[in-house]
């Protein structure tokens, strides 16, 4: 099965994910849920509400198309793996055999229907909230999604500054425009009026020794320059450089880092 999504979601059914042995298959059974809370689920529609309760309840109900491991790795869940076509399109294939509770099999069609689901008027909207709340975005990674910022931006009368994300080397848990796309995607997101880009930002691989990331560091501010230069970017910051690796992004150029470890600790 193959069905073309819409805004450059595109889907492919029918790749086997696994199987599971049926000596370990349980009976089908139904059971009541109970937990103590300080307030209700407010709807079962995972689109329509950006509320943390009902958010914690529905992710043990539900399975969207990948999940985060407990490191925050991304990892195969409906589908059992994920390619970027172009700048604006990727292809999923989907986990064979995956039904609902009712019986009708799970496939493209279905992932189609709930990206338009969570694009309609009353799904929480990330764009919106995002001009509202906050003062910088740290990860646009596409003309798409900055044009959704600048509507919704004038909407709001506010002006956002804006970090274009790089992926200077290919991990599934990380996301970014690689360096064929970065240049063609400045140059679309030229002229947004309400988002401001500033800069670049990029997320190196983890490595022990932080010198090893040294070589990423330099080549995000090589790209900053030309982007400035060329007149794509309107600022100079360059956001890179965590915890353990801050002093080489800092000799780098960076202007802005992440150190949320070395003031809160590591994660639990």
């Amino acid at each position: 099965m193959d069905a073309q999504g819409v805004a450059g979601l595109q889907v492919v059914g029918d790749n086997l994910a696994m199987q599971l042995d049926p000596r370990f298959a349980l009976p089908l059974q139904a059971a009541s849920l109970r937990w103590a809370a300080q307030n209700d689920v407010l709807t079962l529609d995972p689109h329509s509400q950006n509320h943390a309760t009902t958010h914690s309840i529905l992710q043990h109900t539900y399975e969207g198309l990948t999940r985060y491991t407990r490191d925050y790795k991304i990892e195969p869940c409906l589908s059992v793996s994920w390619k970027e076509i172009s700048p604006t399109q990727w292809r999923f294939s989907l986990r064979k055999g995956v039904k609902f509770h009712d019986g009708e099999a799970f496939d493209a069609a279905d992932v189609k229907f709930s990206f338009e689901r969570a694009k309609a008027e009353g799904s929480t909207n990330k764009a919106k909230k995002a001009a509202v709340l906050f003062d910088w975005v740290h990860s646009l990674d596409g003309a798409p999604i900055g044009r959704r910022l600048a509507e919704a931006a004038v909407s709001a009368g506010r002006e956002l500054r804006a970090l274009v994300q790089v992926e200077l080397v290919a991990e599934q848990s990380k996301f970014g425009l690689d360096e064929s796309q970065l240049f063609p995607a400045l140059e679309s997101l030229r002229g947004l009026g309400a988002v401001k880009l500033l800069g670049l930002m990029a997320l190196p691989p983890y490595e022990e020794d932080a010198e090893r990331t040294r070589p990423y560091f330099r080549r995000l501010r090589a790209l900053r320059d030309r982007a400035k230069q060329e007149g794509l970017i309107e600022g100079a910051e360059l956001s890179m450089g965590m915890s353990h690796d801050l002093e080489v992004a800092v000799e780098e150029g960076a202007t802005l880092v992440r150190v949320g470890t070395a003031i809160f600790g590591g994660r639990n």
